[in-house]
């Protein structure tokens, strides 16, 4: 049995932060709780609307760019290797949808949870090969996948690996490992989710000046399923996108959320992240 313990309140502190920043006690007293004290922090929780770090932050993230544009220009066909659970699915439909939008050559694979489980399987890449995949970009997957990656490589396909679990003693020999958690990644933010990785790559292939209002505009709503889905903080980046997420949710026409909201009995409700957690994600 989990044994649940709550963080105790600085009701001297709470009272600060609430005359300090003419906010109303009870925030002042949740900040308090969750450790947001400082200014910087206090304004970055409650105001923050767009992502303002670098994807280039990123370790890697310039050589997956560089990869990816290359397909892009020369035709080839890409894949985006995904994962059977919310923030992997998700992951996949935001890459899949920019990469078709900008007119690239995409298609996706993800792996059957009841036959083939987690991550990259030799047999799904010889699959690809056979239907001219020339560059496999992972999402929510693949830093552990040395073996699967050298055999692609020797199929002649390149990898671009994204991921944000934790990293092995051997990395793939891939084109580009993007993992925050790599040690010698110098990015900040170290809490995305798989789908805040692809967000950061979508990001990345805009280019240093990319107009994140509208990136958030057209794929904060995948990203705030996926994000909400793999149960990470919300802090910083995560609570970006799930902020503007919720509002293209409630607001917005993508089919296939709104199928998913008429199915869980949301259909014309206000949705939050709690609906999101409850009942959207467990259909995913």
């Amino acid at each position: 049995m989990k044994k649940w313990v709550t963080r105790k309140l600085n009701k001297e502190n709470a009272v600060a932060i609430s005359q300090r920043y003419d906010l109303p006690m009870l925030i002042a007293m949740l900040l308090d709780i969750r450790g947001i004290t400082d200014e910087d922090a206090i304004i970055d929780f409650l105001s923050n609307e767009t992502l303002t770090a670098s994807p280039f932050e990123i370790k890697d993230m310039d050589k997956a760019v560089e990869r990816i544009q290359a397909a892009i220009e020369d035709g080839e066909r890409i894949c985006i290797y995904g994962d059977f659970d919310a923030d992997g699915v998700t992951s996949t439909a935001l890459l899949y949808s920019y990469l078709s939008d900008i007119g690239a050559d995409a298609m996706y694979y993800i792996p059957s949870r009841e036959t083939e489980g987690y991550g990259m399987h030799r047999e799904a890449i010889a699959w690809l090969y056979e239907r001219g995949v020339k560059l496999i970009i992972t999402v929510d997957n693949g830093v552990a996948a040395v073996d699967e990656v050298a055999y692609a490589k020797t199929l002649g396909i390149d990898t671009v690996i994204t991921d944000h679990h934790a990293i092995p003693e051997t990395l793939p020999d891939a084109v580009a490992v993007v993992d925050l958690h790599r040690p010698d990644c110098n990015s900040f933010f170290k809490e995305l989710s798989g789908v805040g990785v692809a967000f950061k790559l979508v990001q990345a292939i805009e280019g240093e000046y990319a107009d994140v209002d509208g990136l958030l505009e057209n794929y904060s709503d995948l990203a705030a399923i996926g994000t909400v889905g793999d149960i990470v903080t919300l802090r910083g980046e995560n609570r970006v996108l799930v902020k503007n997420g919720l509002r293209h949710i409630n607001n917005g026409d993508r089919l296939g959320i709104a199928a998913l909201a008429e199915d869980a009995g949301l259909s014309g409700k206000e949705i939050s992240a709690g609906n999101l957690s409850f009942t959207l994600v467990p259909r995913i």
